[in-house]
């Protein structure tokens, strides 16, 4: 897990505004924990790091990989969906916290690569192959980000509900932008009255941004 992705997150149980804390067993060589827990200090949950993998999920997780398959339902590959979600996001000159929604992790390889010095943090509700070192997998309930406010640059989901939304954007850092992939037409209502500044709106994607 990239060390800084412990200021974004907070406790899926009881959504701390504090956030969680980080209790490192083992860094590697580049100063990324691979062994420890994040620990919530209104709830006193804990949450293991294993491997790198952030599970916010107690230890719920499947272990079966998460797939975004080629030619599923005209689903685009990790490829194309990376190559997708860097456009609507424009990361060109990203610097914050970069956040996948349940469903994108697969593209979470392929983005890190076209990205430098952003991190970059995936949500699943399965470990599957686990996370590279270029990009950190958190495990996490479905349909609720998991996110503090304000705190990233660009948050990415596929056919959002109400409540992931609104966590989404509620986590946008100043001038952030939020990409909604495949959002149906509740989804697209909800993000022209959601205060954002809606910069376009199609049944394959909308896109907004925050201002300041």
């Amino acid at each position: 897990m990239q060390i800084e992705l412990s200021e974004i997150l907070t406790c899926p149980d009881c959504r701390s505004p504090q956030g969680l804390i980080v209790l490192v067993d083992e860094l590697d060589d580049e100063g990324r924990v691979r062994d420890g827990d994040l620990g919530c200090s209104r709830c006193q949950r804990r949450y293991p790091i294993r491997d790198g993998v952030v599970d916010l999920l107690g230890g719920g997780g499947s272990g079966e990989p998460e797939r975004v398959a080629e030619g599923d339902g005209g689903r685009p590959s990790p490829r194309e969906l990376a190559a997708e979600i860097g456009g609507l996001l424009d990361l060109r000159s990203a610097s914050g916290p970069v956040v996948l929604g349940h469903g994108l992790a697969p593209a979470a390889g392929p983005l890190a690569g076209l990205l430098e010095g952003v991190s970059l943090l995936a949500l699943a509700e399965e470990a599957g192959d686990g996370a590279a070192d270029s990009w950190t997998l958190v495990l996490a309930p479905a349909g609720r980000l998991p996110l503090l406010p304000g705190k990233a640059e660009g948050v990415a989901l596929w056919k959002p509900g109400a409540g992931a939304l609104e966590d989404a954007r509620r986590a946008l850092s100043p001038g952030g932008r939020l990409a909604l992939l495949r959002p149906d037409e509740d989804a697209r209502r909800d993000l022209e009255g959601s205060g954002l500044e809606v910069l376009a709106s199609e049944e394959r994607a909308a896109v907004a941004r925050r201002s300041g």
